[in-house]
């Protein structure tokens, strides 16, 4: 298996290289790993704690396949998640085949995110035709606050299987998986298809 962190690579390449297996090359199983650490930093969870993990497992004339790896501190359940295949010059595939596993969760320490009440703050309420103001109204103002306790990391793992009807060949570059989880923007995984 090719282990390949998604951001050390330039963008003109993609995430990760391998040679493409239509044009008789053996299939390497190739891993792109996609940390998240703003958001494990904000909530005090290791480093990985929110890492996906988007694996090319297979690739032939009938069909190209991604192993996934979701986590999320939201439920996450890998049918209700976004995928859309997109190869160069050709419609972008969206209906994948899932053979998705049971959702998990795991129980982490971490910093658990709260709103908490911290003073008032007093506003003019009414004014008198000169402007002058006459009652005044109060208001609770409000922060968020970290405090250490349990946080639920969901994770999501099963296998997405696109046809390849001729879509991608052995003169294929590259191959992009946009994966998207609930309420939030899709990512891309790039694998660039070396000849």
């Amino acid at each position: 298996m090719m282990l390949v962190a998604g951001m050390l690579l330039g963008c003109g390449h993609g995430d990760a290289v391998l040679r493409n297996p239509l044009a008789r090359h053996p299939m390497v199983t190739t891993t792109i790993a996609r940390a998240h650490r703003a958001r494990e930093r904000t909530h005090g969870l290791p480093s990985g704690a929110l890492t996906h993990w988007v694996s090319l497992g297979e690739l032939n004339a009938a069909s190209v396949c991604f192993d996934v790896v979701l986590r999320s501190l939201s439920p996450l359940d890998l049918r209700q998640v976004r995928a859309t295949l997109e190869v160069p010059d050709q419609a972008p595939l969206d209906q994948a085949q899932l053979w998705p596993q049971p959702p998990t969760h795991v129980e982490r320490r971490g910093l658990v995110l709260s709103t908490v009440e911290h003073g008032f703050s007093s506003e003019c309420a009414t004014h008198d035709h000169a402007g002058i103001c006459l009652t005044y109204a109060t208001r609770p103002l409000y922060r968020t606050v970290a405090r250490p306790g349990a946080v639920l990391v969901h994770e999501a793992r099963g296998r997405m299987c696109y046809p390849n009807a001729s879509t991608i060949t052995a003169s294929t570059r590259e191959l992009r998986l946009e994966v998207g989880l609930p309420g939030e923007p899709a990512e891309p995984y790039r694998f660039a298809l070396a000849p």
